[in-house]
Formats: structure tokens, sequence, C-alpha cells
């Protein structure tokens, strides 16, 4: 952790709208998935509600993304200790298409449209004045 700057990441708008709606149109298949995390905090109520977060957003992921069941394992553990640790064990096959791949690039690259201040295309220079 000490080499990851965080700093980068604070003022970055991750979940802007038009990077929600990319990850929308992604459409990833999951053949295979095997999963093991081990979570701990200082706090045993707070690590009690990470993992019960955790473990609700994987199955609700899992049930959505994979066709198979029996494809898909995962296991979050919790470790009452007084130290912070995570251990994340993770593989899988994801599966996407290049013109997914290529839409959201499309999406993420384009200008947005007229702002409410400029002027539109189609006005006239000296429509409205009286002179």
């Amino acid at each position: 952790m000490k080499n990851i700057d965080l700093e980068k990441f604070k003022n970055a708008n991750i979940l802007d709208k038009k990077n929600i709606r990319a990850l929308k149109n992604l459409n990833i298949e999951i053949k295979k998935l095997n999963l093991y995390m081990d979570i701990g905090t200082e706090n045993a109520m707070l690590t009690s509600i990470i993992i019960s977060t955790i473990s609700t957003l994987i199955s609700i992921i899992v049930n959505k993304k994979v066709n198979d069941y029996s494809d898909a394992k995962y296991i979050v553990n919790p470790i009452y200790i007084n130290k912070n640790i995570i251990n994340i064990i993770f593989s899988g096959i994801f599966e996407l298409k290049i013109r997914n791949i290529m839409y959201i690039i499309y999406i993420l690259n384009k200008k947005e449209g007229v702002k409410s201040y400029e002027r539109a295309s189609n006005r006239r220079a000296y429509g409205y004045s009286y002179e």
C-alpha cells in the first residue's frame, strides 16, 4: 500500500455518468470463477459488516453474470484478530466481445453535445435584437 499514490484518485471522477454507461454496455460473461478472500480489521463489528456486504455483492454478480453455477466458487472468510488483513486469491475465465470494447472506447472518447450556455447552430446572429 505504500507504493500506491492515493492522492491521484482523490479528485478523480471514477463514477462519472459516462463511465457508468460504458460499464453497463460491457456485457461480461463469467465462465469460471474461483475466489477466496480473508478479510480482517481491528474492529470486529466493522469486519462483520464488510464481510456481509462483500459476500452479498459477489452473490449478486454471480447470479447475473454466471451461466453455470457449478463453475462459480467463492469463499469470504472473516478474520477476527486485532490486525488489518486482506488476503485475496482470484482466478477466473471471462468472456467479452471486441465490439463491446470498441463501443466503450467510442463512448469514452465521444465529445459531449452543445452546452446550455453555448450558441446553437440554427440561431440567428441578431434574431432578438431591436436594432
